[in-house]
């Protein structure tokens, strides 16, 4: 059962999980144009239809992340910089590390500090790790780096988009950033439906 379910948002995500391909770190534009028509035209109560709104903020959030997972960076950011929440600061810090302006999304970092969702990050980005079994030295790397921590760095992650950028890791490194940075789209996004809900 989705959190989502009977909602305008369920609709999206279910168009959003029917992409061929997991998200690019650094993407040149919107997936799917018209859907980002669809997200940023939509108004609060037709985005979650009968649930009740308590957080504006929050369901802002949501429709930030939206837009994000839709590799559409600047309707996404148009949204997230007029958030002065946390959650707002966390969605405009990945907008910039997928921009890819580095130095910013580590700012946007600095504001959001330890976020709720980041607690169960470690987790998932090991357990994404493992399933691709042993490959290249920087997957290996990275998986040794995973399976060390204790909570998520954020400006770690940054860098190793940064060396992807830079083509200095191999592809199945590569592949494991784009896993991590879903699960971490999705978690947060799920975080701010939750709080936009929140009775």
């Amino acid at each position: 059962m989705s959190p989502y379910d009977g909602t305008r948002i369920y609709e999206i995500v279910t168009r959003l999980e029917a992409r061929e391909a997991t998200p690019v770190l650094e993407p040149k534009r919107a997936w799917d144009p018209d859907l980002t028509v669809e997200i940023h035209g939509a108004s609060i109560p037709d985005l979650f239809g009968e649930r009740v709104v308590v957080d504006v903020m929050c369901a802002e959030c949501v429709r930030s992340g939206l837009l994000l997972w839709n590799d559409a960076l600047d309707a996404s950011h148009v949204v997230s910089q007029s958030i002065d929440t946390t959650t707002g600061s966390y969605w405009h810090g990945i907008m910039h590390r997928r921009e890819p302006d580095y130095g910013n999304s580590k700012y946007w970092f600095r504001n959001v500090g330890t976020h709720e969702t980041m607690s169960g990050l470690p987790g998932a980005a090991l357990t994404i790790a493992d399933a691709m079994g042993n490959g290249s030295d920087a997957l290996n790397g990275f998986k040794q780096a995973l399976a060390g921590d204790t909570a998520w760095d954020p400006y770690r992650f940054v860098d190793w988009c940064e060396s992807a950028a830079a083509g200095r890791i191999s592809e199945d490194a590569i592949a494991l950033l784009r896993s991590i940075q879903l699960a971490e789209i999705r978690a947060l996004l799920e975080y701010s439906f939750s709080c936009a809900c929140r009775e």
